[in-house]
């Protein structure tokens, strides 16, 4: 997201503190500590490139606290991604959820499940999704999710009441090798998979969802959201690492969508209107 003309921001917690002057975060959205460690991921590939996560426990991310600067950024933000896992914790669970709160009414709220032990419990995805106007999910995350709802329908049947019963605009399922589909109230738009030699799926969920997240913001149809965000998702199982540079046409395919009727004007939606009026196939 950074390389196009949008602002984005992450906040967390490290213990080191020439951690922001590696990685460029922006100083005020960076707490440290020296209570706990920088939080650490091994990740295990088995042979097909399905990554497996071992991820430390009681570290600083699991402690990040409210702050004015975080107050500040809920109210001006257009998008918020935010998951189950770093949710596992009370301390960051109220700042996530709090931040949610001083979010305004025209805000695109992304939740993104992540199916990691320990598996998140039922108020933590209820709430969650309450929360959120925008589901991103997996296969296997559907499955766990429908167990949890005590539904039994067809993928398709499915989506359609997990949106009935939360209010949601949209539900980005990713399926793999087999492609994705986006369920909005309006339909379901499917695309398959772009063929790669995968050599790790890791990052490729993050990558999907910014698009999606942009795609949303400028407006777009979800026919065109859908098949850039396989796209670019499909290149990045193609590398290794979650940190992949994209090439630069992968780059334009995103930059050079222009806002539609969300950029400037007394007229301008906001980006809920959009979500809600523009989740249509074209």
């Amino acid at each position: 997201m950074n390389k196009s003309d949008l602002d984005s921001q992450i906040f967390l917690m490290v213990k080191e503190e020439k951690f922001q002057s590696r990685v460029g975060f922006p100083d005020r959205l960076l707490a440290t500590t020296e209570e706990y460690p920088t939080g650490t991921v091994a990740v295990c590939l088995d042979p097909h490139g399905n990554p497996t996560f071992d991820i430390r426990k009681m570290v600083a991310w699991d402690y990040i606290p409210w702050s004015p600067d975080l107050e500040q950024l809920a109210h001006k933000a257009d998008v918020v991604c935010f998951g189950s896992l770093s949710q596992r914790s009370s301390v960051s669970r109220n700042t996530i959820l709090n931040f949610l709160d001083h979010t305004g009414p025209s805000c695109i709220r992304i939740f993104d499940i992540n199916l990691r032990n320990p598996y998140p419990d039922s108020e933590v995805l209820f709430t969650s999704l309450k929360k959120a106007n925008v589901l991103k999910i997996n296969a296997d995350e559907l499955i766990y999710l429908s167990d949890l709802l005590k539904l039994k329908d067809n993928t398709p049947d499915l989506l359609s009441e997990i949106l009935r019963k939360f209010g949601l605009h949209l539900i980005v399922l990713t399926l793999g090798d087999k492609g994705s589909i986006l369920a909005s109230n309006d339909g379901i738009v499917c695309c398959p998979c772009f063929p790669v030699d995968v050599h790790d799926s890791v990052g490729a969920g993050d990558s999907f969802s910014a698009v999606i997240a942009m795609g949303l913001l400028r407006g777009m149809p979800l026919d065109k959201m859908n098949s850039t965000a396989c796209r670019i998702a499909s290149y990045i199982c193609s590398q290794p690492g979650a940190m992949v540079r994209l090439p630069m046409h992968l780059v334009q395919a995103v930059a050079n969508w222009h806002m539609s009727s969300f950029d400037k004007g007394p007229k301008a939606q906001t980006p809920c209107q959009l979500l809600k009026h523009k989740c249509v196939m074209e």
